[in-house]
């Protein structure tokens, strides 16, 4: 409880640390000095890698992130520590820095249309680079739905990994997630919605830098419009971003072949009361959807779904609930 103006600057100043500390470590990675923290190094050869910080700045941001622990001081040479490596490199290493400039960009977007100086704080306001960080954070989810999830849902690792698997990429942005999987499972193609027009021009060029032009088919479609029947074994579905997302799990019942698993993000509820509360906000921001899991659940099984369940995952991931036509 706060009880005087002191108290209050104490906890803007704690929040401006963490800000400052995210904006530090995420420096590191994306100027790609964190690459070439993998093993001990001293500051004057890092600077020697990277024209866009100058040696004393490059220093600071190692001190902040040796302050929490990322990176570890040996003498006149620093190195991430072990558990920070995967995220130094690709394909990681753009959802981790997407991660960290999403929320800044965002955030500032909310201040300054709070003030009346900016363009808004929807996705149709957007500009590209929020677009693109907000994509390249989503990319992280392939090599998570590889490594831990598929093997939860009976025969999706099996179903995924086939000749002529497809994946419904839902409020596909940028496309950053549906080339994430297209490189994680070679034979996987995906159909990817979008009702704005402004995220799938970016997405058509990403996908055909890529040169995964032929597996990434883009429509600009409103998800309540789609019609496909039976012709996907997988689908993502971030209530978050996707309005009126409840009644359009019906589209997406009829959009699965028999067998095939929905993965539908929700709010997570199992965190503190401060991120429910962010959460709900940048929900409200990108004019999504808040569901809670038992009325998901409950919506799910009356559509005909089965094996629908809420999966228990980290406190700062979305909370997914899963479910099979």
């Amino acid at each position: 409880m706060f009880t005087n103006p002191e108290d209050i600057r104490s906890l803007m100043a704690q929040l401006e640390l963490s800000v400052w500390t995210s904006s530090a470590i995420g420096a590191l990675f994306e100027s790609g000095l964190a690459e070439h923290l993998q093993h001990a190094v001293a500051v004057a050869e890092l600077s020697q890698r990277c024209a866009s910080l100058s040696r004393d700045q490059i220093q600071r941001c190692l001190d902040v992130a040796a302050s929490v622990g990322l990176v570890v001081r040996q003498g006149s040479q620093y190195r991430l520590v072990e558990a920070a490596g995967p995220f130094a490199t690709p394909p990681l290493r753009a959802a981790f820095c997407g991660n960290v400039r999403a929320a800044l960009v965002q955030a500032l977007a909310l201040l300054n249309a709070s003030r009346g100086s900016g363009p808004g704080t929807d996705w149709r306001s957007a500009d590209d680079d929020t677009r693109q960080s907000q994509g390249d954070a989503s990319s992280a989810l392939a090599p998570f739905i590889q490594g831990h999830l598929a093997p939860l849902l009976d025969g999706l690792t099996e179903r995924i990994e086939r000749p002529g698997a497809r994946f419904l990429d839902i409020g596909v942005g940028v496309a950053a997630l549906a080339m994430s999987m297209c490189r994680v499972f070679p034979e996987l193609s995906v159909v990817g919605l979008d009702s704005l027009a402004a995220p799938l021009a970016l997405a058509r060029a990403n996908v055909k830098q890529a040169g995964l032009d032929g597996r990434i088919e883009l429509r600009q479609c409103a998800l309540e419009s789609f019609e496909d029947r039976d012709a996907f074994d997988l689908a993502w579905l971030p209530s978050f971003f996707i309005p009126n997302a409840a009644p359009a799990l019906e589209r997406v019942h009829a959009a699965l072949r028999p067998g095939g698993w929905l993965l539908l993000a929700i709010n997570s509820e199992r965190g503190s009361a401060q991120q429910q509360a962010v959460e709900s906000l940048m929900t409200e921001l990108w004019g999504g959807s808040v569901l809670r899991a038992e009325e998901s659940e409950a919506r799910l099984r009356a559509l005909g779904f089965g094996s629908v369940r809420t999966l228990p995952g980290p406190a700062w991931a979305p909370t997914l609930v899963v479910a099979k036509r």
